[in-house]
């Protein structure tokens, strides 16, 4: 402009906001993108591959213009579909949005079997797969007058989740687990189990018994008592137990 007299001028100002992003439980990889755009501006949000943040055990779905939003999986803002926004008249704080990874259960009983590699447990409510962090349930029923539970353990890894002993271990069970850090299948293990023993007192009631003498079975593969060539009494005929 031209002056023709000394003026003042004055210094016009808009306001701008911040744009901020939370990863919400999550860590970003890089360097956290913050825009300070002025009212009415178009904020396209920060969707890039490969700057978005990561969680183990879950996956990006996207941002939302609430915690509360975030933490019940809706995104507002998502790649490929909503993008932008036009910027009201004040800063805005997007969290991340996450959704649990499915984690496949699988259930190794192969130290449980008997000798025709039959199961000596029952599993049911045994859910195959579970989102990450949830907890895990499942039942197991075992037939306690057969097996004998002293040293039965349930295994997850090289951990030790529960232990019972003969007299606790009420069927069916339920167990838990919590599934955490884990990014690939998980494989829960029984072990301990065998068929109970018990004595057997042979009374020939007067007779001798020569030899095959048992003092005890086994639930499952029976036992072998000694027959008419085995034992012997004086006057009589051996016609069985």
């Amino acid at each position: 402009y031209t002056a023709n007299a000394g003026t003042t001028l004055y210094a016009v100002w808009e306001e701008t906001y911040t744009v901020s992003y939370n990863a919400n439980g999550g860590t970003f990889p890089g360097t956290v993108k913050s825009v300070s755009p002025k009212k009415d501006d178009t904020v396209d949000v920060w969707l890039t591959a490969g700057e978005m943040p990561v969680r183990t055990g879950y996956d990006f779905k996207g941002w939302a213009k609430t915690i509360e939003d975030a933490n019940a999986g809706t995104a507002d803002y998502k790649d490929g579909e909503t993008t932008s926004f036009t910027m009201g008249d004040d800063s805005i704080t997007l969290y991340a949005v996450w959704a649990p990874q499915n984690i496949p259960i699988a259930y190794d009983q192969d130290d449980c079997t008997d000798a025709e590699n039959q199961p000596l447990l029952t599993l049911t409510a045994s859910p195959t797969s579970v989102p990450y962090g949830s907890t895990l349930e499942f039942k197991v029923t075992i037939d306690t007058n057969k097996v004998d539970t002293s040293k039965f353990q349930v295994v997850v890894g090289n951990s030790v989740i529960a232990a019972t002993s003969v007299d606790q271990h009420e069927s069916p069970k339920t167990y838990t687990y919590k599934v955490n850090g884990v990014k690939e299948a998980l494989t829960i293990r029984f072990t301990g189990l065998t068929y109970r023993t018990y004595g057997v007192t042979l009374d020939p009631d007067g007779g001798t018994i020569l030899g095959g003498s048992v003092r005890y079975y086994t639930v499952g593969s029976g036992a072998v008592l000694p027959n008419e060539d085995q034992i012997i009494r004086t006057g009589y005929h051996f016609d069985g137990w």
